[in-house]
C-alpha cells in the first residue's frame, strides 16, 4: 500500500472487495462471478454506444481530467491503481493529466501570495481541468492528510459544477477514506454523480502488478471511467447545473 500501513480491519469488518457506493453494488451477499456476470452483460448492452464516436471530446478538444493520488509513496498501490484508471479514462477520449500533491506545504492560513509557487500550479490545474479522479488509500480508517491539505487549497471557483470520481484503495476497509474525499468534493460543488470504486483488501484483489488482480475491479473502473467522461461531456455542452 502507499504511504503508512493500512486500517487494520478484520476481513468479517470489511466489506465486499469492490463497492459502488454512490448507487450502491457488490456488497456482501452477491458474489464476485455474479458481478461480473452483470457487469459482462452491461458491456454486451453498450457495444452499440461504443461504436459512436468517443464522447470524450467537443468541438475537437479533449475533456481534461487532472488525476490526484492520495498516497505520495511511489510505486505503491494508490499510484497504480492511478495509471490504471487515467489509461481507461484515455481509452475514453479524455487527456488526463496528474499533479503530485506531495509538491504542497501545509496550509497555514499565511496570505497567497507567501505561498510557494506550488501552490498557484495546483489551483490552475484544478480550474483547468473538466472533471476530477481521486484515487484514496485509508489510514488509520480516514483518507490521508496530505490528501485533504491539497483539497483545502481549492475552493468553489476550482472544482465547482465538475464531476469527480472517487476510487478507495486500502490493505483493509477502503470506505472510510472514500466517504472523507466525497464528503469534501461535495462541499467545494464537486459534482458526485458516478459511483464510487472501493477497493477493500488491495492485496488480494489489486495484487502487486500494474492492473487489477480481480477482473470485477478493472470491470468497475472501466464503467465509471465511462460514466465520468460522459458526465464531463455533459458539462462541456452546457447540460449540467453550474454553480
Amino acid at each position: 500500500m502507499s504511504g503508512a500501513s493500512p486500517n487494520p480491519s478484520s476481513e468479517e469488518d470489511v466489506p465486499g472487495p469492490v463497492g459502488r457506493g454512490n448507487s450502491g453494488g457488490w456488497r456482501g451477499p452477491e458474489s464476485a462471478v455474479e458481478w461480473e456476470r452483470r457487469l459482462l452483460s452491461r458491456a454486451v448492452l453498450m457495444q452499440g454506444r461504443r461504436c459512436r464516436p468517443r464522447c470524450g471530446t467537443l468541438g475537437g478538444m479533449a475533456i481534461r481530467i487532472l488525476g490526484i493520488n492520495g498516497g505520495i509513496r511511489p510505486g505503491g498501490t494508490a499510484e497504480r491503481a492511478l495509471r490504471f484508471t487515467l489509461r481507461a479514462l484515455e481509452a475514453e477520449g479524455a487527456r488526463c493529466e496528474t499533479f503530485e500533491i506531495g509538491a504542497l506545504p501545509i496550509l497555514d492560513g499565511r496570505a497567497d501570495d507567501q505561498y510557494p509557487a506550488a501552490v498557484a500550479a495546483w489551483r490552475a490545474a484544478c480550474t483547468a481541468a473538466d472533471g476530477f479522479v481521486l484515487v484514496v488509500p485509508s489510514y488509520h480508517g480516514g483518507a490521508p492528510g496530505s490528501l485533504k491539505n491539497a483539497l483545502d487549497f481549492i475552493d468553489l471557483p476550482h472544482a465547482a459544477g465538475k464531476p469527480f470520481a472517487v476510487i478507495g484503495i486500502a490493505g483493509g476497509d477502503a470506505e472510510p477514506g472514500v466517504t472523507d474525499v466525497t464528503r469534501v468534493m461535495r462541499h467545494i460543488g464537486g459534482i458526485a454523480g458516478v459511483p464510487d470504486v472501493v477497493i477493500s483488501r488491495a492485496g488480494e484483489h489489486w495484487g502487486s502488478g500494474d492492473d487489477p488482480a480481480n477482473k470485477s475491479v478493472a470491470f468497475a473502473i472501466a464503467k465509471v471511467s465511462d460514466d465520468l467522461v460522459a458526465l464531463c461531456t455533459l458539462r462541456a455542452d452546457g447540460k449540467l447545473p453550474q454553480p
